[in-house]
């Protein structure tokens, strides 16, 4: 703790009294990124939410820090917490995104799907993306016939191809399984 407290006061020492200029702003928020950085590898997250929220103070909020401290958050296992902060960022798609990873991290891959098929109408431009990680949380589910159904709507070769073949191993469907593999090795 004295290390780390030592450490913390070395980095502070260096920071602009004021944060007039551009440039003194980015170097004093390049700075509290570092002391938040030093709080997190020591296991203090609380202390690092601290720097993040004084950093929003002075710069103003931001999705950036808000994502900070919902990752914070997240290593700290408060997921609740996490997705409530994911909720506060201006770009809602990247919030949901977020919320996403935090039920995966917590390994509640039933929500995270739903949070991904909502994903899928709010940002239509990527819901491929989010239409093939639904087939690969469906598959980590073990509900193999779901996911085969939705790995062939995806349109991501060879990958998708693969991700079929797998499917059919897992539901014992050998031949399928091993000529869908023989596609992917004479077209890829």
């Amino acid at each position: 703790a004295q290390l780390l407290d030592q450490a913390v006061k070395h980095v502070l020492d260096a920071s602009p009294a004021q944060t007039q200029s551009d440039s003194d702003k980015a170097r004093w928020a390049n700075l509290r990124h570092r002391v938040a950085g030093l709080y997190r590898a020591a296991g203090q997250g609380p202390k690092a939410i601290v720097v993040y929220q004084d950093m929003m103070k002075t710069l103003g909020e931001d999705d950036s820090l808000w994502a900070a401290v919902g990752d914070t958050q997240t290593e700290m296992a408060r997921h609740a917490e996490a997705r409530a902060t994911f909720t506060r960022f201006k770009d809602p798609i990247q919030g949901l995104v977020k919320t996403a990873m935090s039920y995966r991290y917590e390994n509640k891959l039933a929500e995270a799907i739903e949070v991904y098929r909502t994903l899928m109408t709010k940002d239509v431009q990527h819901a491929g993306q989010w239409q093939w990680e639904i087939a690969e949380l469906t598959f980590a589910l073990g509900k193999y016939r779901d996911a085969l159904a939705i790995f062939r709507q995806c349109n991501n070769p060879p990958r998708d191809l693969q991700r079929i073949s797998d499917c059919h191993r897992a539901l014992k469907e050998w031949n399928e399984a091993i000529a869908i593999l023989r596609e992917v090795q004479v077209t890829y």
